[in-house]
């Protein structure tokens, strides 16, 4: 039989099969409320089956009734390649995000060659599949010892607490209620650093993600960014801006640990770095400029440090990202993923505490 009759059947099976996942998905978002999955999973997935199909669909092409040679050309074997170790790697970095086999590390090994540094980056940080750095580059030594300590003594407050996607809920919040969502674990963090330290802190509950009464995750940095700014002009003191999300990942994965006998949802810090890399090399993404991005590798890296320090097993890897998010407006600014959609609420407002006490480390 021709063979490419068996490719015709083969990409048939193909689009078959992927519409059915798609759709699925897409019909457990609509009927699951609580279930809102990471949206940069679910495009790059979209994009890697697309360009499978293409491909194959071009290797049907090219092999038509007149066609009969079994050797695929070798330029269509890499691209498919290309394609299917893109989607292994975003597959793997949801996996590398939790993955607790490394050695947890809580202070810089001292004079370390170049394979002891490449180690320890990796046990740190885990790089998103559009950018690559150099661990000699990250100049980890001078980011963990930079002073970032803040005068909490004037009784101004000194941190300000936001949340870009508002509506961001969990296994078991009770529609509507916000205290339920990322809002609660605002409300929460802010109420322990002042009656455990006397750190007082804004929390600013605007729904940057909410347009029209509608759900509307577009454009809800910028939307942010515009009224963050007008708070901390009318409050130049503050020297510390949290913007606090939870995850999406996989419903198999679980972000649990076990903090003072409680069951505690594992938190993980953001960087975004303004690069990505482009045509084989990072290059800078001239339209989101942020001149802090030092400062906030600094912080992050400080603060996964002494949690790991005080809290074995909390933290994840720090994730770096090519974009630049909220991090733009302070030097000390901190983007926290604090659990996933499938913890409990009681589970990510355990995790305040620990976060409180690093904070609180790290900046008195």
């Amino acid at each position: 039989m021709n063979i490419s009759f068996h490719i015709y059947k083969f990409t048939i099976f193909c689009v078959i099969f992927f519409s059915i996942a798609i759709g699925l998905t897409f019909l457990k978002m609509i009927y699951n409320l609580n279930y809102v999955p990471d949206i940069r999973n679910v495009g790059s997935y979209i994009e890697g089956v697309g360009k499978v199909v293409v491909k194959t669909v071009y290797v049907m092409k090219h092999y038509s009734t007149k066609n009969t040679d079994t050797n695929l050309p070798e330029n269509i074997i890499s691209n498919v390649k290309e394609d299917e170790e893109y989607q292994i790697k975003q597959d793997q970095l949801e996996e590398n995000k939790t993955d607790n086999a490394e050695q947890i590390i809580s202070k810089l090994p001292i004079d370390s060659d170049i394979k002891d540094l490449e180690k320890t980056v990796r046990s740190l940080y885990v790089l998103e599949s559009s950018v690559s750095i150099n661990a000699q580059d990250m100049k980890l030594s001078e980011l963990a010892n930079k002073d970032l300590k803040v005068n909490i003594n004037d009784k101004k407050p000194k941190i300000l607490i936001f949340h870009t996607h508002s509506q961001e809920t969990f296994v078991d919040s009770r529609k509507g209620n916000e205290e339920d969502s990322v809002i609660g674990l605002g409300n929460k963090l802010a109420d322990i650093l002042y009656k455990k330290y006397k750190i007082r802190a804004i929390h600013d509950k605007g729904k940057y993600d909410v347009v029209n009464g509608k759900l509307k995750r577009d454009g809800s940095y910028t939307r942010a960014s515009e009224n963050i700014k007008k708070l901390l002009k009318d409050n130049p003191q503050i020297e510390v801006v949290i913007d606090i999300h939870r995850d999406g990942i996989p419903d198999n994965l679980k972000l649990i640990t076990e903090v003072n006998k409680k069951k505690t949802a594992k938190l993980m810090f953001v960087n975004g770095i303004c690069e990505k890399i482009t045509n084989g090399k990072m290059e800078k993404i001239s339209n989101l400029p942020n001149n802090f991005i030092s400062d906030n590798m600094s912080f992050s890296l400080q603060m996964q440090l002494e949690a790991n320090e005080m809290y074995p097993g909390l933290m994840r890897k720090i994730l770096i990202k090519p974009y630049r998010y909220s991090l733009f407006m302070k030097p000390k600014s901190l983007l926290v993923e604090v659990g996933a959609q499938n913890n409990t609420v009681e589970e990510v407002k355990n995790a305040m505490e620990p976060l409180s006490d690093t904070i609180a480390k790290v900046i008195k």
